[in-house]
């Protein structure tokens, strides 16, 4: 049979200098002829999804118990936008280490 290999064009020539032995152990692995040629397809990859806009932080991040090295950490940040950001990924840190025990 005719195995095709889809591969991206920056691959091909890789792959080419190995069809023989990948045809072999195919073959050896099978232990039979069950790969007679192999043909290469050169093709970009899917395009992969992009990752959707980050979640809005919470409203009450700033109220919440952040603690005093937190508090003072974020003290000298002027950006509330990344204050903001900061103090939620701190607060998302502080509550798994609490539900885990640390």
């Amino acid at each position: 049979g005719v195995l095709v290999l889809r591969v991206a064009p920056a691959d091909a020539p890789t792959i080419e200098y190995a069809v023989p032995h990948l045809r072999d152990r195919i073959n050896a692995h099978y232990g039979y002829q069950a790969v007679s040629r192999i043909k290469l397809l050169q093709r970009a990859p899917p395009a992969r999804p992009r990752p959707g806009p980050a979640p809005a932080p919470t409203p009450d991040v700033g109220k919440s118990d952040l603690g005093p090295a937190l508090r003072a950490s974020l003290a000298g940040i002027e950006d509330a936008e990344l204050r903001t950001s900061l103090a939620a990924l701190g607060q998302a840190i502080q509550d798994r280490e609490r539900k885990s025990g640390r």
